[in-house]
C-alpha cells in the first residue's frame, strides 16, 4: 500500500552495531534504534503528505518469513518497519507494526 491507503506500507532499513552508529544521519543504520520503540509510541512519516501511526506491536521473525508484509486486516491503514536483529547480524528480523491514527 501507499501512505494513506488501506493495507500495509512496508519499510525495511538497516540497523548497526552500537559502536558504528553515532546518530548523525547515518542512513546505513537508519533503524538502529527501532528496538527502542514501545507500544503506543507514534511513528510520523512525511512522504507526499504527513501521516501518523501508533505502534500496535512487535514481531521477531525468521528472514524468510514474508507473512509480515501482509496487513493484519483488510480495512485498516498500517505501517511495518523492519530491520535485522541483533544489530550487525541478519539472523532474525524485528518488525514494528503501526496503525494510522
Amino acid at each position: 500500500a501507499l501512505q494513506g491507503e488501506k493495507g500495509n506500507v512496508f519499510i525495511s532499513g538497516h540497523s548497526a552495531i552500537p559502536i558504528t552508529y553515532n546518530g548523525n544521519k547515518n542512513y546505513g543504520a537508519i533503524f538502529a534504534n527501532l528496538h527502542k520503540l514501545e507500544k503506543g509510541d507514534l511513528i510520523k512519516v512525511s512522504a507526499g503528505g504527513e501521516y501518523t501511526y501508533q505502534v500496535q506491536g512487535f514481531k521477531l521473525v525468521d528472514p524468510k518469513d514474508v507473512s509480515v508484509i501482509l496487513p493484519p486486516d483488510g480495512v485498516g491503514r498500517y505501517i511495518s518497519l523492519m530491520t535485522c536483529v541483533p544489530p550487525g547480524l541478519n539472523t532474525k528480523r524485528l518488525v514494528v507494526l503501526g496503525k494510522m491514527i
